[in-house]
């Protein structure tokens, strides 16, 4: 059998500052602004201000999943609520898909809800993000199409330790293929 894949969560804010330029980087490609809510690339300076926004943990955290201590996924979230946060994630390889990166995007994004108490997550979901739509990694609640490109999404976050998580198949597959051996906060 072959050895697990190794999963790392990060917080954006333990990244040093050429580690968090490339999240920048990875933001701006192509096809992760063709489904994003922004089209625009994002400039330094936006990328400044938000890298200040997360350094008050109150409200924002980003994190950076790697997969054998290579870039993998950034996760986006910002409070709406106590228990509701709005999300925004990416694979920072377009290929990575191919290779599973939904299902380790929805098992992260689980983890990651379990340590931060969030009970739900809202996103704008573009229409033609199909792989979003089908591997959004929880259970659909609401969906309010905004007009001819975006859906207004609210959703449960599967809870990581509950049975019906860990005998899912999305959570199998990933059981069996990776490992989280770090979430560093």
């Amino acid at each position: 059998m072959r050895k697990k894949r190794n999963i790392k969560i990060i917080n954006v804010l333990h990244l040093e500052e050429e580690k968090y330029a490339k999240i920048r980087d990875y933001r701006n490609q192509e096809y992760v602004r063709k489904v994003s809510v922004n089209t625009n690339p994002i400039t330094v300076e936006e990328h400044l201000k938000y890298l200040e926004l997360l350094k008050k943990q109150d409200n924002y955290f980003a994190f950076l999943i790697t997969r054998d201590d290579e870039d993998f996924g950034v996760i986006s979230l910002k409070k709406f609520s106590d228990d509701t946060y709005f999300i925004g994630d990416y694979l920072v390889d377009e290929l990575s898909k191919y290779e599973g990166g939904g299902i380790v995007n929805r098992i992260c994004i689980s983890y990651i809800a379990s340590k931060l108490n969030i009970k739900y997550l809202k996103t704008m979901q573009n229409k033609n993000n199909t792989r979003s739509n089908r591997a959004g990694g929880v259970k659909t609640l609401k969906v309010v199409s905004l007009n001819n490109n975006f859906n207004d999404v609210t959703a449960i976050v599967d809870d990581f330790y509950s049975p019906d998580t860990l005998d899912s198949k999305p959570r199998k597959l990933f059981d069996k293929l990776y490992e989280i051996s770090g979430f560093i906060f």
